[in-house]
């Protein structure tokens, strides 16, 4: 098992296309007996389909009570025999074993040590950097300032504050546009690195599996999904 596909995930095994219910303009009809019946056999059926608990994981939420009737919402008038969704889901988390959880840390903390590092300036660069923030700081704090409680600034004052506050931007910006450039320049590796990191996380991990028949909506088509030919168009029939 692949540490990115144990990431949260939905499996749904859809057995038919279903009939679009809308919101039953025209009211609902009672549930059949045959509808009933078909549904608790169906779901029990789904539910020992279910898979076992995997080595390392945990199976999440009550058991499957085989010995329970279904309940079944009223369907929509005029809807035919069977025309609903049925489902049945378990989640799972998996958690790693010690020693590998241990390993994987490791090597984790060895990955974000080589990010750090390269989001480091060099030596020279970071010589260059401090001198520009430097003349920056230096630029803005030799501004005039006028005193509280005292008169305000001359023209003259203004005029030069203005030059000085100009200034410090100008190193300012020299100082991030050096800044941003480093960035860019190892913007590869560390994207490399992040992709490795993010595959080397240890913390429990979550995923669903979804059984159905009759499903109204599959799972988004950018992933992909298994899924078999529908049966035939009276399926409840067929299935007693």
């Amino acid at each position: 098992m692949s540490r990115t596909a144990i990431r949260i995930a939905t499996v749904f095994l859809a057995l038919a296309s279903a009939q679009a219910l809308a919101d039953c303009p025209s009211g609902v009809r009672p549930v059949t007996p045959a509808e009933t019946e078909y549904v608790t056999r169906a779901l029990a059926a789904l539910a020992a389909t279910l898979p076992a608990t995997p080595q390392h994981m945990e199976r999440q939420g009550q058991p499957f009570d085989f010995k329970q009737p279904a309940k079944l919402a009223p369907p929509c008038k005029g809807s035919p025999e069977g025309s609903f969704e049925t489902s049945v889901s378990a989640g799972y988390i998996f958690k790693w074993p010690k020693e590998e959880a241990a390993r994987l840390d490791t090597e984790r903390k060895k990955v974000r040590d080589e990010m750090a590092a390269l989001r480091t300036l060099p030596p020279d660069k970071a010589v260059q950097y401090k001198d520009l923030v430097d003349k920056s700081r230096a630029a803005y704090n030799s501004q005039p300032k006028a005193k509280r409680g005292g008169p305000s600034l001359s023209d003259e004052d203004k005029k030069l504050a203005e030059q000085k506050i100009a200034e410090g931007k100008a190193f300012d910006d020299q100082a991030r546009a050096l800044e941003k450039a480093h960035g860019d320049s190892v913007k590869p590796q560390l994207d490399a690195l992040t992709a490795k990191e993010t595959s080397l996380q240890s913390f429990p991990q979550q995923f669903r599996v979804i059984l159905a028949i009759n499903a109204k909506q599959l799972p988004p088509p950018q992933r992909t999904w298994p899924r078999s030919a529908p049966p035939a168009p009276r399926a409840m029939q067929a299935s007693r």
